[in-house]
């Protein structure tokens, strides 16, 4: 689910820029999950580095808690 989650994240982004081709769920294999996540793996890594060809410095998160004490700031400072 968590690929073509992201393939369809990919496509609709490629509707508006021009973003490398990510054909993600060619490479799915359902016998091998430990493989499905060497893909994900390798197509968040090519996501990633769409974002550096253009600048942009992705925030890291140890976990959710993290994520949702950073979200939580953000709001926070904005109300």
């Amino acid at each position: 689910m968590n690929l073509l989650s992201l393939q369809w994240m990919i496509y609709e982004i490629a509707e508006c820029i021009s973003v490398d081709g990510f054909e993600i769920m060619d490479k799915f294999n359902p016998q091998n999950l430990e493989e499905n996540v060497e893909v994900f793996n390798q197509a968040l890594n090519k996501y990633l580095a769409e974002y550096e060809k253009v600048g942009i410095c992705p925030k890291h998160f140890e976990g959710m808690a993290e994520y949702a004490k950073d979200y939580n700031e953000k709001i926070f400072e904005e109300i």
